[in-house]
């Protein structure tokens, strides 16, 4: 049995303007806090775009579907959940006003289906995306925008904007004073990192191990957050000899396995358990476990180990025998821990205990200390040499609960998610011949040829873009990008491809590009594709940028109206718009000024340009399926 409810433009629009209304007034520098109720009982207050889309209860398949998709963008990016609404909205609202205007415009017979019109718009999306925005769009971005100069090492102008990168991507997630004590932490966490690496492969290694390399403290002000330097390990299991404290140079193993042994598999009995019968069989089996145990302990003495580090739990057996023999054991450490331990001191770890040690098993202490954190006792190892593609030290993010100290980190690691955008080489690639092609395919006619001025203008760009970017070669590594915590969205469905190097061939490269927040990017972008449009004559492209174009300003808009302006001022954003654009026209790079609401030119903050560019590229996707749906339908057996 199937039940089908059919879809319209004006069922789309309703659905994507809930959402929007929901982060209306938590948008932008100065936005306020969302109080959400999730199905867990917890209530949270944030007014992170990414945890609120996460905890909404939707039933409607299509909301559930821009939802899934925002969340994806944002794990890939680290922002924009929702700039990536309001241009989803604005966009579909823009298609219905003009679908509406095309269906009143004729009469009679000649009124056309609707259907036609969308699937017009669709396919003159697809076109923007491949050739509108890579031969007019990025030029022009690139014209505007600060280019940072990458080298391996971090140098004072990398810093710089490093810094100011971190702090626009945490503006509006917690308040000032908080976000810049983190920007300024991050930062200095990067660059604390081995002079091995460059600064992309230092931003893509924390990404990749955040988990391992930082440790969320609740019960703390988040102004003990800090940077310790070594390894913090669990202080759950563990028996030290007090000289051990005061001693340097400790040498120490990694143990994957028990310290008494093998375990009898058929009784699968746990570490310091015996199974006897009888007092005299209970003599014996502690006697042979004791001989058991300190012919291991023995063996790593002999081999110049003071400490032993393992996963599995340390029993009372094992704990005297090794104040006996004069050596510490740390048990019940998580094997993420170890496996980051092995990892920074560049060690292997030992996997059965009869196993012979060599030099690639043992690593040296530089001094370990009990650490208090959150009123969590702790052990701080610090090494005394740290492999050349690890990070040695351990990023502490403190919070008053547990909520805050969790949307601190989030934060955080969002902040790096906008880095890596700022860093990544974003590529694409059109020859002047293809670009001629694909233009041709939508303004000639079998019967007309391209107009000569036309021509002029289209070669005159594809000219200008290869100019641009000719002999462009940035010192970042070109690393793919991957990201595990992507949803299943990406894997069921080419909505939304992560994959930078969709936009063509290595060629042509934009990155460590940046402009300054506040819409300067979207006044760039509205401006480029109004450009576009006077060399195309195919109203379905013409009407596609249009599209674009409202959805595009819907940011700066929101930015207007969430400023200190009054309640009458707030609804003068077409003032605003005009003088912006006018700006532009003459070279200059406007923002709307998050207080007073007014255009300006003097903005500090840093915004990547590709992050940009990648959420317009998956908005414009999703559109794509948006306009294409025509019902939903509930199959029941």
């Amino acid at each position: 049995m199937a039940a089908s409810v059919s879809l319209d433009l004006g069922k789309l629009v309703s659905i994507t303007q809930t959402l929007e209304n929901i982060f209306y007034q938590s948008f932008g520098p100065n936005a306020l806090l969302t109080t959400v109720l999730p199905s867990t009982g917890k209530v949270m207050v944030t007014s992170d775009g990414a945890s609120i889309l996460t905890s909404l209860q939707l039933d409607h398949p299509v909301a559930r579907m821009v939802c899934s998709s925002a969340l994806a963008h944002h794990c890939f990016t680290g922002d924009g959940t929702k700039t990536f609404i309001f241009m989803v909205a604005e966009a579909l609202r823009s298609t219905l006003r003009r679908a509406k205007k095309v269906k009143n415009g004729c009469s009679g017979s000649e009124k056309p289906h609707i259907s036609q019109f969308v699937i017009e718009v669709t396919q003159a999306l697809g076109y923007i995306v491949s050739d509108i925005l890579p031969n007019y769009v990025f030029p022009q971005l690139e014209r505007y925008a600060t280019a940072t100069k990458l080298t391996g090492d971090m140098t004072e102008t990398t810093h710089e904007m490093t810094l100011k990168v971190l702090q626009t991507s945490m503006l509006g997630k917690a308040p000032l004073e908080v976000s810049s004590h983190f920007s300024h932490l991050l930062s200095k966490f990067i660059s604390s990192i081995g002079n091995s690496h460059n600064v992309l492969d230092k931003v893509l290694y924390l990404i990749d191990n955040f988990p391992t390399v930082t440790m969320e403290i609740s019960n703390d002000n988040y102004s003990y957050s800090q940077i310790i330097p070594g390894v913090l390990l669990p202080k759950k299991s563990v028996t030290l000899i007090d000289s051990l404290l005061q001693t340097s140079n400790i040498k120490f193993i990694l143990l994957e396995c028990s310290l008494e042994g093998d375990q009898d598999e058929q009784t699968d009995l746990p570490p310091g358990v015996l199974q006897v019968s009888g007092y005299h069989g209970f003599q014996q089996a502690l006697q042979w476990k004791e001989q058991t145990v300190r012919r291991i302990l023995q063996h790593y003495a002999n081999s110049g180990v003071q400490l032993i580090i393992t996963s599995w739990a340390v029993s009372e057996l094992v704990m005297s025998i090794c104040r006996a023999v004069g050596m510490a054991a740390i048990g019940a450490i998580p094997l993420e821990d170890m496996e980051r331990l092995a990892a920074a001191a560049d060690v292997i770890m030992v996997h059965e205990t009869h196993y012979v040690l060599s030099e690639e098993n043992i690593a040296t202490i530089k001094s370990l200390k009990d650490v208090v954190c959150g009123g969590q006792n702790f052990m701080q190892l610090e090494l005394k040499t740290v492999s050349a593609v690890a990070c040695a030290d351990t990023l502490v993010i403190c919070g008053p609960t547990p909520g805050l100290s969790r949307q601190y980190s989030n934060m955080v690691l969002n902040g790096l998610k906008c880095l890596r955008m700022w860093l990544q080489p974003l590529n694409f690639s059109h020859t002047a011949e293809e670009n001629m092609n694909r233009k041709r395919k939508y303004d000639c006619t079998s019967e007309d040829q391209l107009d000569s001025t036309e021509a002029l203008v289209q070669n005159a760009a594809v000219e200008h873009l290869h100019k641009k970017f000719k002999g462009m070669q940035l010192a970042c590594d070109h690393k793919q990008l991957s990201d595990p915590d992507l949803p299943d969205v990406l894997s069921d469905s080419s909505l939304l491809e992560t994959k930078l190097a969709s936009f063509g061939s290595a060629k042509h490269h934009l990155a460590a590009l940046s402009m300054p927040p506040g819409g300067s990017i979207e006044f760039i972008i509205h401006s480029s594709l109004e450009n576009a449009k006077c060399c195309y004559s195919d109203p379905g492209i013409q009407t596609a940028c249009q599209i674009i174009q409202d959805a595009v300003l819907s940011v700066p808009q929101k930015i207007h109206e969430n400023s200190y302006l009054s309640a009458s001022g707030r609804h003068a954003f077409i003032q605003a718009k005009l003088e912006a654009l006018d700006k532009v026209s003459v070279g200059k790079i406007p923002c709307i000024h998050y207080q007073t609401g007014a255009v300006w030119t003097d903005s500090e903050g840093c915004e990547p340009v590709a992050s940009k560019m990648v959420l317009l590229c998956h908005v414009i996707e999703l559109l794509q399926q948006l306009l294409r749906l025509d019902a939903i339908v509930s199959v029941k057996l």
